[in-house]
């Protein structure tokens, strides 16, 4: 009997072994699942491929530079004033770097002005027209100032100002003269008075000569219009003129010039700080030949109006 007892354990105690090994495969509601193998997970290796250290990266260009809050420069004032009217900068690569200013196309046969993003040929006679953008390769300057204009300050302005009252008003209420600053100003103006240097200057006089000798003076009455200015702090002064610098369009933009005075009815001012300050020298023979032992910066005054 003690036999049978210990052979019946022993049966019994296999069984459950084996139920326990084909438990692994069947799940709850007694369906028997698949053959699984697990493998372990091993960590990839993945190959990191080394770049030198200065090796550029593939498909990453190179930093590209930015002239917002910028002030450019085409060709140092002393070379224009003294002669340099030929430079190699054409008007749309110069688009690039801003859509507000003015300058000076070759042989000073016209002048330029930007603002908002259109730029405009200005004969001496103050008759004024829109670039077409197609043209714009074909026109290159001796000279320009150009910046990328937000308006980022505003300046309040009374009533009945003259350009003397505004130069003051402005140099008052900006935040600081130690930097260049681009300013744009709109509204009614009574009168204004322009005037730019006539074609006769191709006879390669300085720039100060050419503005007692052969210039052309405008006027305007009861118009709106707009100025385009730009104010030059005294650190400058080896490069570019000091002082506030003005170019007036009219409000039909087919006539302007650079500014002598004006008297205003309601006028709205904005200004920009611009920090930082891009000079380009011009490429060409003609500034490579300039002899320059001899030559000073010009201070260029616009002669009084004779009454």
């Amino acid at each position: 009997m003690a036999f049978l007892l210990r052979f019946l354990a022993i049966f019994v105690a296999a069984c459950a072994i084996v139920h326990g090994q084909n438990s692994e495969n069947i799940d709850p509601f007694g369906e028997k699942k698949a053959d699984v193998k697990v493998q372990k997970k091993v960590p990839s290796r993945k190959t990191v491929k080394k770049v030198p250290r200065n090796a550029e990266s593939r498909g990453v260009k190179a930093p590209v530079l930015q002239f917002e809050d910028t002030l450019v420069q085409y060709t140092p004032f002393w070379a224009f004033s003294n002669k340099f009217y030929s430079g190699d900068m054409d008007l749309r690569t110069l688009s690039l770097y801003g859509d507000f200013g003015f300058g000076a196309f070759n042989s000073l046969e016209a002048f330029m002005i930007a603002n908002e993003g259109k730029f405009y040929e200005i004969s001496p006679n103050g008759e004024m027209k829109e670039i077409n953008s197609e043209d714009m390769s074909k026109f290159h300057l001796p000279f320009a100032l150009i910046t990328t204009f937000r308006g980022s300050i505003s300046v309040p302005l009374p009533l009945g100002i003259d350009k003397k009252y505004l130069e003051k008003k402005l140099s008052e209420n900006l935040p600081s003269m130690n930097y260049p600053v681009a300013v744009r100003i709109t509204g009614k103006f009574a009168k204004v008075s322009t005037c730019l240097v006539s074609a006769k200057s191709a006879t390669m006089e300085p720039l100060n000569k050419l503005y007692e000798k052969y210039l052309c003076r405008k006027e305007f009455v009861d118009i709106f219009g707009t100025i385009v200015g730009f104010y030059i702090p005294k650190t400058m002064r080896s490069s570019m003129q000091d002082g506030w610098h003005f170019y007036f369009i009219n409000e039909y933009a087919d006539g302007g010039g650079q500014l002598v005075d004006f008297e205003s009815g309601k006028l709205s001012a904005r200004a920009d700080i611009l920090s930082r300050y891009y000079l380009i020298m011009p490429k060409n023979k003609e500034f490579k030949d300039m002899d320059t032992s001899r030559i000073s910066s010009v201070k260029v005054n616009i002669p009084k109006q004779e009454q």
